[in-house]
C-alpha cells in the first residue's frame, strides 16, 4: 500500500509543492518545506527508530539545511523559548549556550516552529515508520495550551470525523504559512468553527496549539486514517 500526500507552500507569490510519501504501510518519508524569511510550524509524523533518531537526534534533523542565524521556537506550556543555529547546534537566544538535552521531544503528535534565514526553500526530512497502532493519543494540561500534531502521516479535515475527545470550549490556532499569523478555531457544538473550519486542513508534517479548557489533564485519542 502506498500513501501520497502534498504540502502546500506560500514562497514569494509563489506555489511552491513539497511531496510527503510513505513507501509502504510501515516505513516512510516526510519532506517538510520551509521557506526563507518565513516560519512554519513542523512535526514529525513517524515514529523514529530506537537508537537511532532520539531527541539529540531531532535536533539535527531540524538544523539539517539550515543556515546560521535560522531560529527554532519550542513550545514551553505558554509561550516559545527560541533558539538559534550556529554551525550546526541550537543554542539559547543570543547565548552560545546548547539547547538543553531535554527541550525537545522526539515523541510523537509533538511539534516546534521553525524560521528560516536560509535563502529559497530547504527541507526537513523525516525517516521513521509508520505506527502500527490504530490509536495515538496526544495529552494537554487543564486550562493550558500544548502544541501538538496528528502523529500520522497524513493530512486531515479539521473536523476529521476520527479526532475524538474535545469538548465545546477547547480552543485550536494553525499557523496560517501565507499571512505568518495564526488562524482560531473554537469548539462548539461538537464542532470545530471560524476562519472556514469546514474546509480547514492540518497538514501533514505541521503542528497546530490546542487549548483545553477543562481543568483535568486530557487525551485527546487519533484514529489511524488509512
Amino acid at each position: 500500500m502506498r500513501i501520497s500526500a502534498f504540502l502546500l507552500f506560500i514562497s514569494s507569490g509563489f506555489l511552491l509543492q513539497a511531496q510527503a510519501d510513505t513507501v509502504s504501510e510501515t516505513v516512510g518519508v516526510v519532506n517538510v518545506s520551509v521557506t526563507a524569511n518565513r516560519s512554519a510550524t513542523v512535526s514529525n509524523p513517524l515514529v523514529f527508530e530506537p537508537g537511532a533518531f532520539d531527541d539529540d537526534g531531532l535536533a539535527e534533523i531540524l538544523a539539517a539545511d539550515g543556515a546560521n542565524g535560522d531560529f527554532l521556537h519550542v513550545w514551553t506550556g505558554n509561550s516559545f523559548n527560541t533558539y538559534t543555529l550556529l554551525n550546526g547546534i541550537w543554542n539559547v537566544f543570543d547565548t552560545a549556550i546548547p539547547i538543553p538535552a531535554t527541550r525537545l521531544i522526539a515523541a510523537g503528535g509533538t511539534g516546534n516552529m521553525i524560521s528560516r534565514k536560509s535563502a529559497g526553500v530547504t527541507g526537513i526530512q523525516f525517516i521513521g515508520k509508520v505506527a502500527t497502532a490504530t490509536t495515538a493519543s496526544v495529552q494537554v494540561p487543564g486550562e493550558s495550551w500544548a502544541l501538538i500534531s496528528f502523529p500520522f502521516p497524513k493530512s486531515i479535515s479539521l473536523n476529521f470525523s476520527t479526532w475524538s475527545d474535545s469538548n465545546d470550549g477547547d480552543l485550536i490556532k494553525i499557523w496560517d504559512l501565507a499571512t505568518q499569523a495564526w488562524l482560531d478555531f473554537a469548539r462548539d457544538a461538537g464542532v470545530w468553527t471560524g476562519n472556514d473550519a469546514g474546509s480547514q486542513m492540518i497538514d501533514i508534517g505541521t503542528a497546530f496549539l490546542y487549548y483545553n479548557s477543562s481543568s483535568q489533564l486530557k487525551t485527546i485519542n487519533f484514529q489511524k486514517p488509512f
